[in-house]
């Protein structure tokens, strides 16, 4: 038996339930078909194995399962008792009959057809596998029963971890510039799975560690915020203790845009310090 889980974006309804076929599968039934390729007969397996057409072997016909639900499927195989003495893999496909047909790679790489479902692709791969030993053609097969080859695996994975940014407002850099600071550097962690194989094909993984092996360093803008000097200077320019030039102070009807005070006579400074601010203006009146 195998349980799986309707990812086809709609309501799967029972065989029993769906339009009749004189001679054929009802419209829209799910079950399990050979793959491998698609739709073949294995010459191995006894007539009985199947429903119908010899290559399919079960359908199913129980409650609606609604999209998201799971549903599973049981049915028996038998070896042909004309098998030669060996070893063979089954391998499946979850069909629905009926549906257009599309171009899909499976799990394990293959092309092969799958189903479109309403705009949504249910992808067919192989879904279960097994090995099934045989008996000599002249014996009576007397163990009919299902092995299959199980192993868990680990494997572990480097990631890159990105860096952030921030940026920060620096009034020495003039208004709208920028400067690094401190570069950027992304980091890495290590992730450690656990991986399910069956018969060769991956069935699950899980994380089971992860580690941050180098740490992201963060990158450091600076934007710069200093206002330009207005070029209609009054009273001309002087250039400060940094070596910047700067307006000399004037007179306004209001207080102009870089004007950090308001000297004893009216005018205006634009000094970049306090000290020796509106000196020779009659001192600072106020601050702005």
């Amino acid at each position: 038996s195998v349980t799986l889980v309707n990812r086809s974006g709609r309501e799967i309804k029972g065989l029993s339930s769906l339009p009749a076929v004189a001679g054929k599968i009802n419209y829209g039934g799910w079950g399990l078909g050979t793959s491998k390729p698609i739709d073949n007969k294995p010459t191995w397996l006894d007539a009985s194995s199947f429903v119908i057409n010899g290559n399919r072997f079960v359908y199913y016909n129980g409650p609606d399962i609604p999209d998201g639900g799971e549903f599973t499927l049981t049915w028996n195989i038998k070896i042909s008792s004309t098998a030669a003495r060996g070893t063979y893999k089954m391998y499946l496909n979850c069909v629905k009959e009926w549906e257009n047909w599309t171009q899909q790679v499976s799990r394990d790489g293959i092309l092969q057809r799958g189903f479109l479902i309403v705009g949504s692709l249910f992808t067919m791969g192989v879904v279960w596998a097994a090995t099934l030993p045989t008996v000599p053609a002249t014996d009576t097969p007397t163990n009919n029963s299902v092995v299959a080859s199980e192993e868990t695996k680990t494997f572990s994975e480097q990631v890159a971890i990105l860096h952030d940014s921030t940026t920060i407002n620096d009034s020495s850099l003039a208004q709208g510039t920028t400067q690094i600071r401190q570069a950027g550097k992304d980091g890495e962690k290590t992730i450690t799975y656990e991986v399910k194989i069956q018969d060769g094909v991956e069935m699950s993984r899980k994380v089971v560690a992860e580690e941050i092996t180098i740490q992201p360093v963060s990158e450091i803008k600076a934007l710069g915020t200093k206002a330009p000097v207005s070029t209609n200077a009054p009273n001309g320019t002087y250039k400060n203790v940094d070596g910047d030039i700067i307006q000399s102070p004037y007179h306004a009807p209001s207080a102009p845009a870089g004007a950090s005070a308001q000297c004893g006579d009216g005018t205006y400074s634009f000094s970049a310090h306090r000290q020796g601010t509106c000196s020779h203006h009659g001192g600072v009146a106020r601050w702005l």
